[in-house]
């Protein structure tokens, strides 16, 4: 997607299999939380949260809002760390988080969670401050 729009060849297919492509991958990083032990009630929370962000900003820009509303806390390179951490620390540290002795599956399904949670608020205030005055949009 980045790609195609630096290079003048973005066309609206490829943005909507880009953010296909994005979905399909947050789904398999859930899936790595779940392979870490992480209960599947926090990664389901965790996707969920992801998925009303995405939906949120998806609506809000199909009814005239301009870019992507605000940056949140909850955007994919967070999710890539929060995952890739996990992956990291189960290494390193195969019986759990030091201190706390949960594991890292869990610890960092709880992160990502709450990561969603504030990136959700941090969006609905976006779209708000961001949406054009008149509905439809003029043209």
């Amino acid at each position: 997607g980045a790609v195609a729009l630096r290079t003048g060849r973005a066309r609206p297919l490829g943005a909507v299999v880009d953010a296909m492509a994005d979905r399909i991958g947050d789904l398999l990083l859930g899936g790595v939380l779940l392979v870490l032990g992480a209960p599947h009630a926090w990664v389901a929370s965790a996707l969920a949260l992801m998925f009303l962000l995405e939906y949120l900003r998806a609506r809000a820009q199909a009814v005239g809002m301009p870019g992507v509303g605000t940056v949140t806390v909850a955007e994919r390179p967070t999710r890539l760390i929060v995952v890739g951490l996990a992956a990291a620390g189960a290494a390193a540290f195969p019986a759990g988080v030091p201190p706390l002795g949960w594991g890292w599956g869990l610890l960092m399904a709880v992160t990502w969670t709450a990561a969603g949670a504030v990136g959700l608020v941090q969006l609905v205030v976006g779209v708000r401050r961001s949406m054009p005055p008149e509905f439809p949009p003029a043209r």
